[in-house]
């Protein structure tokens, strides 16, 4: 038999109650019907037993069927149905790209499709819009979650500015001691000196002084004289 024919199976149940139960035995014998009916050579059966669906790098039998995957052990992945294959699009989509990639055809028993046909191929494509339609989803619940621990002053929303430093444990902003010196220099020498933002910026270059991780810019400059998070003696632009 050529390895065309080498074909492996996985099958999946989140509780426990189901590894020893009907559920995992039928969806065995179902992969194992299957390949009969199609001439396959049924090498293995990749089984997580009592393993939620919800991210496939949580299922250690499914990462050691990516790992087989590069040896070339099999030809094709035999699933009862795309839940047990995976329920995050994204994961789903980069994992089918991956066992494809490979020239690893998939087959999903409930949903009658198998990616060596038009149909299949045309399934995966469909899929693609929503996979962005998750992502999207999963975006805008995470900005969701960080801006009402924001309002409840358990998270910062956004980059610290110039000066300061965000306390994970006291959940707060802090004065950054390293910076506030620098930053007390920007103001000096604007108001003090007439210097303008771009000569500001030169100068803090020339000494080897940097914003955070690079050197001060004209626009950087502009943005702590005017930005209304800085207090202390010298307030450029408050924005009221």
């Amino acid at each position: 038999m050529t390895d065309q024919k080498r074909a492996v199976g996985y099958v999946r149940v989140s509780t426990t109650g189901q590894v020893e139960g009907e559920s995992l035995a039928t969806q065995r014998e179902r992969i194992a019907t299957f390949c009969r009916a199609h001439g396959y050579e049924l090498t293995r059966i990749y089984a997580d037993e009592g393993v939620s669906g919800a991210s496939t790098k949580k299922r250690p039998e499914f990462l050691r069927l990516l790992e087989d995957d590069k040896a070339g052990l099999f030809h094709r992945l035999v699933v009862c149905d795309l839940s047990r294959f995976g329920r995050n699009i994204k994961e789903l989509l980069d994992n089918y790209d991956r066992l494809e990639a490979s020239n690893i055809k998939l087959v999903f028993l409930k949903e009658s499709v198998d990616t060596s046909t038009p149909h299949g191929r045309l399934f995966r494509n469909l899929l693609a819009p929503f996979a962005e339609y998750e992502r999207e989803v999963i975006r805008e619940r995470m900005l969701g979650n960080r801006t009402a621990r924001w309002k409840r002053g358990g998270a910062f929303v956004g980059k610290v500015p110039f000066g300061y430093t965000w306390n994970k444990e006291r959940k707060r902003v802090e004065v950054n001691p390293q910076e506030v010196e620098t930053y007390r220099r920007i103001v000096a020498m604007y108001v003090n000196e007439g210097m303008s933002y771009l000569d500001v910026a030169l100068r803090l270059k020339r000494e080897g002084v940097k914003c955070k991780k690079s050197f001060f810019s004209q626009v950087s400059v502009s943005y702590i004289l005017k930005n209304p998070a800085y207090y202390g003696n010298y307030i450029v632009n408050r924005h009221e």
